[in-house]
């Protein structure tokens, strides 16, 4: 297989649409009746290409209705696929494997809750309002679960 690279990292918040990119160099040929099998870090496939035809027979059902690829890319070696409405729980180093050219990329999605603004309702009183808390907005400060997933991010790309 060849080398996984930490350097295909992509960010989201909850509910937005990514793209998790896989492109393989060779092209024509080489991928005639590619197979193409996209998995999340429990193994769970979140979508198979069998012979340059999405598969959703073994799809895990946390994925269902919320990814797509893109078959008229294929016989450019473009495998990337699109997932909607992400969740939390979609945070994961994701892998595309093509095993018959023996290559396998690496894809971490990093899903964080949304962040609310900051600001002030009324602005007709002059001077200065209250500021972000309970009473004058909303304030968004990192928890330990985000600490953690780029901690755990960062410490994946030196393992």
């Amino acid at each position: 297989m060849n080398p996984v690279s930490c350097q295909n990292k992509v960010n989201a918040s909850v509910g937005e649409t990514v793209l998790l990119t896989c492109s393989v160099s060779e092209v024509g040929p080489a991928l005639k009746d590619a197979s193409v099998y996209w998995t999340d870090k429990d193994d769970n496939t979140v979508l198979d290409i069998i012979r340059n035809k999405p598969d959703l027979s073994s799809q895990s059902n946390r994925y269902k209705d919320r990814v797509i690829s893109f078959p008229d890319r294929y016989q450019a070696g473009n495998f990337s696929i699109q997932m909607k409405k992400v969740q939390l729980t979609d945070s994961s180093p994701y892998d595309c494997k093509v095993p018959k050219l023996n290559f396998r990329n690496r894809v971490t999605l990093t899903v964080s809750a949304k962040r609310v603004e900051a600001g002030r309702e009324q602005e007709a009183e002059p001077g200065p309002g209250p500021g972000p808390g309970p009473s004058g907005g909303a304030v968004v400060t990192p928890t330990s679960i985000h600490m953690t997933v780029l901690a755990v991010t960062v410490l994946s790309c030196f393992i």
